[in-house]
């Protein structure tokens, strides 16, 4: 079984294809984590929508439940008067 032996000196166009291969390496990696922020984004925009339309839900809820309260209110007390 033959022995390699590891270089002992790296020539500079070695270490030009190293430090392109790394470069090339992180520029990957920075758009794989630039896409995943962006679809993070898009789905927290979706997700605020919905927070936005139950508020409105909730909120026109309310309202009916107070005004329908109002007139129970109402129609008990005139009955009451008569």
């Amino acid at each position: 079984m033959a022995v390699m032996m590891p270089r002992e000196k790296w020539s500079d166009d070695r270490l030009d294809d190293l430090n392109q291969k790394v470069d090339d390496g992180f520029a990957r990696t920075d758009k794989k984590i630039d896409d995943g922020f962006g679809k993070v984004d898009k789905r927290l925009e979706t997700i605020e929508e919905r927070f936005v339309s139950l508020e409105r839900a909730l909120l026109h809820s309310a309202v009916a439940v107070i005004g329908t309260l109002i007139v129970c209110c109402a129609t008990l007390a005139g009955v009451a008067v008569l």
